[in-house]
């Protein structure tokens, strides 16, 4: 029984070790600007709502593909503004030269169901993957760098 046990820990141990491969001297392979909520259209991007940022690439690869998330809130009650859930998942196509910069623009259309009059709190904002032209993926699966746009 003790031996069970003391088997269980170890193994719970090696998995929580794993599961924590961000060192805190680590840094994400881009910088980013903090995002901002657009209202309006701005053809071929969005026509109600979008999601602005600069973005960077400071790996040494091409970036092929990224994925966000992130949580908008509505900016004068501070609550969910959909019916349903706040939560924004989105993967895009997006070409990034090594070290090159990028003004990425996310569609927020399908997931509003009326005009916003007020810009969306965006919450909670970050990278959680990004697809490498060599096949090679970086992930942050639990959202180590986040970034929020409340003031």
């Amino acid at each position: 029984m003790k031996r069970t046990s003391l088997i269980i820990l170890v193994f719970l141990t090696m998995l929580i070790s794993a599961s924590c491969s961000l060192s805190s001297n680590e840094t994400p392979p881009y910088a980013i600007s903090v995002p901002v909520c657009v209202l309006g259209s701005r053809p071929p991007y969005y026509e109600l709502a979008g999601i602005e940022f600069g973005f960077i690439n400071t790996a040494d690869k091409t970036i092929v593909s990224i994925s966000f998330s992130c949580r908008l809130y509505d900016a004068e009650t501070e609550d969910n503004p959909f019916i349903g859930s706040n939560q924004v998942n989105v993967t895009m196509p997006e070409q990034v030269a090594a070290g090159a910069k990028a003004a990425i623009i996310i569609n927020l259309d399908p997931y509003i169901y009326i005009a916003p009059l007020e810009p969306y709190i965006i919450d909670f904002f970050y990278v959680t993957q990004i697809t490498y032209a060599d096949g090679s993926v970086w992930e942050d699966k639990y959202g180590t760098y986040t970034v929020s746009s409340y003031e």
